[in-house]
């Protein structure tokens, strides 16, 4: 039985449909994974502090306030993100560094919508003629 080439066309368009939504579907997963990995405050901090250079585990638990543990644990978090890197010393200290630098672009515009939210609450009260 010979199968007409449209059907065949439409198969394959299935199945890559099919293969497309999968993709799509673990591409979301992952994403949401680095979200998560950023959504902490101290994840934040420590991704903001690693922007500006490299840094090891005292240094950040300085700028953090928290116990060197608790930093330690969002460092691997963030590494586990796939968004830090490490690196041993010849003094065995671990340095930190960011992996990738356009997150802070991303970082940025969030923080771009935030302002323009306290901008628009700021001006909604000086309008307000109850007030």
């Amino acid at each position: 039985m010979i199968i007409p080439q449209k059907q065949v066309d439409f198969l394959l368009y299935l199945a890559i449909m099919e293969n497309m939504k999968a993709y799509n579907t673990e591409m979301n997963r992952l994403t949401s994974e680095v979200l998560k990995a950023i959504s902490h405050p101290t994840r934040l901090l420590i991704v903001k502090l690693l922007s500006e250079g490299d840094l090891c585990v005292c240094e950040i638990q300085k700028y953090a306030g928290s116990h060197i543990s608790t930093v330690s644990k969002h460092l691997s978090i963030l590494k586990n993100a796939g968004l830090v890197s490490d690196k041993k010393n010849h003094d065995n200290t671990i340095t930190y560094s960011l992996k990738v630098s356009c997150l802070m672009d991303f970082i940025g515009c969030i923080e771009n919508i935030i302002e323009n939210r306290i901008g628009e609450s700021v001006e909604a009260v000086r309008s307000c003629r109850v007030c």
